[in-house]
């Protein structure tokens, strides 16, 4: 079979429409975070290009929910997805539970697990753990007890969100020429996606970004050695500080450490040597000819 002639419909920032022999070919993505009144504008949008076509794939993501394609619940999107497609005569392709995001993390087809919720619901349910099961607050507690339970069973619990930390070598300046550096990038991409960008224009814009680029890897690198000097400068101060604990940190544990092996004599005598005691002299003051001996 010959390959059918394709023929560009019609583009924007949501979707992208192809005409594909007598078929046209529409992928679409609309971004979770797009109100409802712009959705429905988008949906419009497409009724547009596919209003004189009768034989059509739509690929989407549309980021909404309904029952119709194997979620569990319906939310405003959905609704306005499935009125749309009936209007059109659309019939939905997704098969039943199969997921439609995979990802390393993980799928997003079964967040709540109503097998599980029920069960607790039964197991809990028929004995009423209450004292007097004619008092209304007794029963309601117990009521509102045993649904957090089964909420906690058929679905895991969603924690505050971790604050993210922030580089050891972060500083003011960093953010600074940072922002600089995301604005020059996204002036150069701005000219080059124009339906006629100016080759000068492109690569003066280029060279700006690339000049703040380098600026801004030279500053965390000055940064990143400060911070280093620092690190090491606190060793005399305090031996047992942050030096030591990421070393102690970075330290295979699967095997027994030297410390153990040692006897304690000698143990002793290494420490004392590495880390003399307050006042007392260094018992070897110039380690450059020292030899380990296996005995």
């Amino acid at each position: 079979m010959g390959s059918l002639p394709s023929m560009a419909a019609k583009q924007s920032r949501k979707y992208v429409a192809v005409f594909c022999g007598p078929y046209l070919l529409i992928s679409v993505y609309i971004l979770p975070n797009l109100g409802l009144n712009d959705f429905d504008t988008t949906l419009g949008e497409i009724s547009e290009v596919i209003s004189r076509v009768n034989e059509l794939i739509v690929g989407d993501d549309f980021n909404a929910k309904s029952v119709l394609w194997g979620v569990r619940n319906t939310n405003g999107r959905g609704r306005l997805l499935a009125s749309w497609a009936a209007e059109r005569d659309l019939r939905v392709a997704n098969v039943g539970n199969r997921p439609t995001c995979v990802r390393p993390q993980g799928t997003s087809n079964r967040k709540f697990d109503s097998d599980f919720f029920r069960a607790v619901l039964i197991w809990k349910g028929q004995e009423p753990d209450v004292e007097d099961r004619m008092d209304v607050e007794q029963m309601a507690s117990w009521v509102g007890r045993i649904m957090v339970e089964a909420c906690d069973a058929a679905a895991p619990r969603i924690g505050p969100k971790k604050p993210r930390r922030q580089a050891y070598w972060w500083q003011d300046s960093v953010a600074l020429i940072r922002r600089e550096c995301i604005r020059a990038h996204r002036f150069w991409q701005r000219e080059k996606r124009k339906n006629r960008p100016q080759p000068d224009v492109v690569v003066a814009l280029g060279k700006v970004y690339k000049e703040r680029r380098k600026e801004l890897r030279n500053e965390i690198s000055r940064l990143k050695s400060l911070v280093w000097q620092e690190l090491i400068n606190s060793i005399d101060g305090d031996p047992w500080g942050i030096p030591y604990k990421l070393v102690m940190k970075n330290l295979k544990t699967a095997t027994p450490g030297m410390s153990k092996l040692l006897e304690p004599e000698i143990l002793s005598n290494l420490l004392d040597s590495l880390f003399p005691r307050r006042g007392a002299p260094d018992p070897i003051e110039d380690w450059r000819d020292f030899t380990w001996s296996e005995d």
